[in-house]
This record gives structure tokens, C-alpha cells and sequence, in this order.
């Protein structure tokens, strides 16, 4: 690992304000590792880990529009379960029934949401995702912003599930979220965690390490930076969740193993069994409050309210 710290000055040019931190914005660096020909830089002020790449928006676009073209479009029964209970705690903030999923993916999500009686919005740049939430009858489309479909001020929810680490500005997404929402709405995100046990014990090892497909691993610190930066106040934050196959793999030395591991399969199949009984829940619990303590889980979860009320706009 190298120790070379990168300091700029406090006059930022262009090229080094888009060098700076995405979550609390500070230009001092270090340099931790090369992964896939690509360099991965520590921040100094929050800790999260960014890769600084030179690409547009409709570079990145295409990274990511043949994804899910062999998705089967359905979620296991214990993670749609897990869905069913995380729409149903945002009943409250429920005024104009409108819920705008960005990245929607497969659509676990918004099918929990449109079983509940919501008015399911999402944006995906996948074509096979974007043909799957036009057959669901949600509305659906590339991007919101500009799009009459999505009113600004018009959203109770606004959800962003494993997003922030693939996009290149995501303070551009945060902001956007805030015009999304009505006063009194509420923005839910989850993203990888760069504090997490796993990264500690494998370093960019980490298969969550992955550019130029995650270009930015979060902390709890940056990421509530970069929402304040946006406009939202956090209100709750948690880290939690561990997926120990990857480390299991490595101590025993196994790296091909490690390296063949489906990360998303592993964690779907360790939920299950943590799910299929009331002890294994109430332990499940118990390991997931650890974790959270200790900033050591490997997905960060926020809940976050806009800054200032606004006033409420006419809603259709």
C-alpha cells in the first residue's frame, strides 16, 4: 500500500475540484492501490475510497445498457420478503402515493412498492430494464429530470439501492432527488460500505472493489457530507449486513475460489438461512447491531429528510 499523500491547494482548479472527495469534498488523498489498470485513492478527510475517471455521461451510459439481459426479473422469496417490510415502513410519508425508484434494476423494489398500491416511477438505462418496468405498467424512462412524468416536488419516496457507487457525480443524483421530493418526503439509499469488515481483512481484495463498474466506496462520514452537501439531514444511518464468503475463501487460501464467488447469490442464499427461523433472526439481529456499532457492515443504509422545508407545491 503506498503512503503517498496528494495535498492540493485551497484555490481549487476545475481538474481539482473534480479530483476532490465525493462525500466531504476534501482534496487530500492517498493513493491506496491499482485494481483492473485503474487507481483507487483513500481520502484523508472521510475515508471513502473513489477512482478518479475521465468519463461522460454517455460512456457511462453504455457501461451499463446491455445489464439484466439475462436477469430472470424476480426476487428469491426471502429477499421479496425483506422488500415487502421495507415498503411498508414508508406508509407514513405516504401523501401523493408516488414512489420513484433511480436504478431500478431488476425491480425488486418497485414490485414490492406497486403490491402495496403505490404509483410506481423508475429510472434505469438498461434496455431490458426498461422493457421490463414499461411491461409492469410503471413509469419508466432513462432519466427524470426534464421528463413531465416525474413532477418535481412530487414524490413521498425516492429510493437509491446499491446506485452511488456506479455513478461518476453523484452529487448531481443527491441533488436531484431533493427536487424530486414533496416537503416532508423521504430519500432511502444503501450502498457498499468502505469501512466494512471485509475490506479490512481483504483490502481491495474486496470483490466490491471493482472499477470501472464502482467508482466510489462510501463511508458513513462521506456519504452523510455529500447528503448534507445536497440539502438532506440524515436521520438515520446504519451499517450493517456481512457477506463472510470472500474472507472464508481467502483464509483458507483459495483465492480462484474467492475470485468465482457470485457476491449477490452468496449474500441472497445466507439470508435465506438467517431468515428460516425466530433464532436465527433474533441472532441475525443481535450480528447486524454489532456491525452497525462498529461502522463495520458491509452495506451502509440511509434515511434522509430535505434540510428546509420548502413550500409545498400543487400536486396533481
Amino acid at each position: 500500500m503506498s503512503s503517498t499523500v496528494i495535498n492540493t491547494s485551497l484555490t481549487k482548479s476545475r481538474a481539482e475540484r473534480d479530483e476532490a472527495c465525493r462525500g466531504c469534498q476534501s482534496t487530500r488523498r492517498r493513493l491506496l492501490g491499482h485494481k483492473s489498470g485503474y487507481e483507487l485513492f483513500h481520502c484523508l478527510g472521510c475515508g471513502t475510497v473513489s477512482t478518479m475517471l475521465p468519463l461522460d455521461s454517455a460512456v457511462q451510459t453504455e457501461i451499463y445498457r446491455h445489464h439484466y439481459e439475462e436477469a430472470p426479473f424476480e426476487a428469491p422469496q426471502v429477499t421479496a420478503a425483506s422488500l415487502d417490510r421495507l415498503v411498508a415502513s414508508f406508509e407514513p410519508f405516504r401523501i401523493t402515493g408516488r414512489w420513484l425508484d433511480v436504478g431500478y434494476g431488476e425491480g425488486g423494489l418497485l414490485t414490492a412498492a406497486d403490491h402495496r398500491g403505490w404509483n410506481c416511477h423508475g429510472t434505469e438505462v438498461a434496455v431490458r430494464a426498461l422493457e421490463y418496468g414499461t411491461s409492469r405498467g410503471w413509469v419508466v424512462g432513462e432519466a427524470a429530470d426534464g421528463d413531465p412524468r416525474f413532477p418535481q416536488h412530487g414524490f413521498d419516496v425516492v429510493t437509491m439501492i446499491e446506485f452511488l457507487e456506479h455513478v461518476s457525480k453523484p452529487e448531481e443524483f443527491l441533488k436531484a432527488a431533493l427536487r424530486w421530493l414533496r416537503p416532508g418526503g423521504i430519500l432511502y439509499l444503501t450502498t457498499p460500505n468502505a469501512q466494512s469488515l471485509n475490506h479490512r481483512l481483504l483490502g481491495l481484495g474486496w470483490s466490491i472493489f471493482c472499477p470501472p463498474d464502482h467508482l466510489t466506496i462510501w463511508t458513513a462520514r462521506g456519504l452523510r457530507a455529500a447528503l448534507s452537501g445536497a440539502g438532506f439531514k440524515c436521520r438515520r444511518i446504519r451499517t450493517d449486513g456481512l457477506n463472510p464468503c470472500e474472507i472464508i475463501a481467502r483464509f483458507r487460501r483459495n483465492d480462484k475460489i474467492a475470485g468465482s464467488i457470485n457476491r449477490q447469490q452468496a449474500a441472497a442464499n445466507l439470508n435465506s438461512v438467517f431468515s428460516s427461523s425466530p433464532f436465527r433472526r433474533t441472532v441475525k439481529s443481535g450480528i447486524n447491531t454489532l456491525l452497525s456499532a462498529f461502522r463495520a457492515g458491509d452495506g451502509i443504509k440511509v434515511w434522509a429528510t430535505p434540510e428546509v422545508t420548502v413550500d409545498p407545491p400543487r400536486l396533481g
